[in-house]
């Protein structure tokens, strides 16, 4: 009985063989978006790229203002029920987001948006919770430190924590949530309203707010909001859920 000694040498591909094959197998499904496309049509199942200019709002992509996309669309078929799952970047927009939507019984249903959320696994402090003003969710604990806008309030968090629970009450709100607040945000930005309104012949505000539900580190559970409305600055803190 002999050893056994296959001879057959396995096939190595180096980095740059990888690479081509990788854009000649995206070069098939991509399509280069223009105004004479219609995602509707996109029903056989695979998956395919799009790049290019969005000029026109026939096309039923799930967004309201035109310019520079990219993205990927994977078809799903069963038996005649489509899903068309979405990941898209709009230039326009400045953003990128998840959609999914289904074909059955004749007709497609309404574009949903898959929001994720961002976890502050660290912390992060009021004032620079104010640059996060995407559309979406976002949850963490305040953490106000020292050297930040806010400065730090962890030597007096007793007395500030109760100015803030009566402040959110009035017309006055709080400038900023307490260190030791744990909070899950959601982010509502209506750019798309805004350069829609363009079209109509108006000019909508440009407002962002951020509504959150608060718990204060002394238990107290609360819902609050702000807002940012025409590019100024931002409003306190007030209370909704009285």
């Amino acid at each position: 009985m002999t050893d056994f000694n296959p001879t057959i040498t396995p096939m190595v591909y180096t980095k740059s063989d990888v690479d081509a094959i990788i854009k000649n197998k995206l070069q098939e499904n991509l399509i280069s978006w223009n105004a004479s496309f219609n995602i509707d049509n996109i029903i056989k199942q695979g998956i395919y790229y799009i790049s290019g200019e969005r000029i026109s709002f026939t096309d039923n992509l799930p967004i309201l203002n035109t310019g520079y996309i990219s993205g990927q669309i994977t078809v799903l078929d069963a038996n005649g029920c489509i899903t068309q799952y979405l990941k898209l970047t709009n230039a326009g927009g400045s953003e990128g987001k998840e959609y999914i939507r289904t074909y059955t019984s004749g007709s497609w249903s309404t574009w949903r948006e898959l929001q994720s959320t961002t976890v502050f696994n660290n912390g992060i402090d009021d004032a620079s919770l104010k640059n996060y003003e995407d559309n979406g969710y976002y949850t963490g604990a305040i953490l106000n430190t020292i050297g930040s806008a806010t400065g730090s309030d962890l030597s007096n968090l007793y007395q500030i924590t109760e100015a803030f629970k009566v402040d959110i009450k009035t017309s006055k709100g709080y400038a900023h949530l307490p260190s030791g607040t744990f909070f899950t945000m959601k982010v509502m930005n209506n750019y798309a309203v805004v350069k829609a309104s363009q079209s109509w012949g108006a000019s909508a505000f440009h407002t962002i707010t951020q509504k959150a539900d608060i718990q204060l580190w002394d238990g107290t559970f609360l819902c609050v909001q702000r807002s940012r409305i025409a590019d100024r600055g931002w409003t306190n803190w007030k209370i909704i859920n009285i």
